[in-house]
Parts: C-alpha cells; structure tokens; sequence
C-alpha cells in the first residue's frame, strides 16, 4: 500500500477547497480564515496555508488531496506542498478576464514539480507537456477529465 499526492492550484476562487472537500473520503483539513480578498472574488474566507483531504483506493493506496493557498503571497507554501506529488489539477477561474494566462502561469508554475498537470475550468482545459512553451489550450463543453497517471 503507497500514499500519493496530488495537489490541487489556481487563483483564488477557482475552487480548490471544493474540489478536495467533494472528492475526498472523509472531511478535509482546512485553513480558511476571512478576508478582503476573498471578498473582493465574491467568497467570505480564503486559504491561508493548505486544504488536505484523501481517497483510499481499493488497492489500499491513499491519494492525499493537498489544496495550495491561491494568493501570491503565500507562494512560499507551493513547494513545500508539491513535494512529492504525482500531479498537479490547476483549476481555473472564468470569471477574470485574464483567465487563460493566469492559468497557464499556475501551470508552468506547478507542473515542473508534480507531473502530469491538468488544468480544468469550466469552458478550458490546459495540458502541460515536458516543455511550458508548448502548453495548449482546448475547449471543453464541460468539467471532465481524470486525476492519476
């Protein structure tokens, strides 16, 4: 039996919380505490260190769900949480209007450390492929994909 980690990365607001607190099998760890900036993107709290969650596989393997702070400000945290990580889900946020580049730039930023790397919006997915240059974009009509190698 393996644990592995997959980390969760985007702006915030993108719903990264939601995402491992829907996926995980038991109730989350989380740092949400409030703030103006959440405010500012239409939420009441923002993560200010990291989300945890998991999923026990019928193999036995765990997954751990790991959230990263989506605030520039606490970049300091994204290494130590990609440590070790099999993948990167970058979630994206469709409200800005800047949300292609804004999330080809968590994907170069978390794709290095934790291959493969997805990034998933409701109308957008980015694939990352060994060289960020040759990132692109696909239109989706909805959320799908998959998460493990």
């Amino acid at each position: 039996m393996g644990a592995y980690r997959i980390v969760f990365a985007g702006p915030i607001g993108a719903g990264k919380t939601t995402a491992i607190g829907a996926l995980s099998d038991v109730p989350p760890i989380s740092t949400e505490v409030a703030s103006a900036e959440a405010e500012a993107v239409g939420k009441a709290t923002t993560t200010v260190a990291f989300d945890l969650g998991q999923v026990l596989l019928e193999s036995g393997d765990l997954v751990q769900l790991y959230g990263a702070p989506g605030q520039a400000r606490f970049d300091f945290m994204w290494p130590m949480i990609s440590e070790n990580a099999i993948g990167a889900v970058i979630l994206a946020d469709n409200r800005r209007p800047d949300t292609i580049q804004v999330t080809l730039d968590y994907v170069r930023e978390f794709a290095p450390r934790s291959l493969p790397a997805t990034a998933w919006s409701a109308s957008a997915a980015a694939t990352y492929t060994a060289n960020p240059a040759s990132t692109t974009i696909r239109t989706r009509s909805r959320l799908r994909g998959s998460c493990c190698r």
